[in-house]
């Protein structure tokens, strides 16, 4: 079992986004938590497809209500239903995230005691780790 809960938000995601989940799940992450925030009728075969899978939840916007609420949204439902977790990982729907970063980060949560990480991406590179801060929710 990994550490982190993986939050994506998603406004119209790249066919793509199913690689990408499927490839997060191989490497052992057991809570996906998708947002749709509005997309059109024409990507809901991408989440139907996605939130068949046992690790996956999605969350459904019936109006684009802006990145900002997706993330909010999500972690809302982290607090509400993923107890047995230290943290949450937020990546895009694009994929620019590379997994190996994603890996990294979950074991930064490991030792971690909870709480905030910031890391810095810059055009899909991995910049580093700057802080780590008590769980803000104490």
């Amino acid at each position: 079992m990994r550490n982190g809960v993986i939050l994506i938000p998603a406004l119209n995601p790249p066919a793509s986004l199913t690689d990408y989940v499927q490839g997060l799940i191989r490497q052992g992450f057991e809570a996906v938590i998708i947002i749709d925030d509005g997309s059109g009728p024409e990507y809901q075969a991408i989440f139907e497809k996605i939130g068949k899978w046992k690790e996956c939840r999605i969350l459904k916007h019936a109006v684009n209500m802006g990145k900002g609420r997706a993330l909010k949204n999500g972690f809302n439902h982290y607090l509400n239903t993923c107890g047995n977790y230290k943290g949450v990982i937020t990546v895009d729907s694009d994929g620019q995230h590379l997994i190996e970063n994603v890996i990294e980060m979950d074991k930064a949560l490991k030792g971690s005691g909870g709480g905030v990480k910031a890391d810095s991406w810059e055009s899909g590179f991995w910049k580093g780790r700057y802080t780590v801060q008590e769980p803000f929710w104490k």
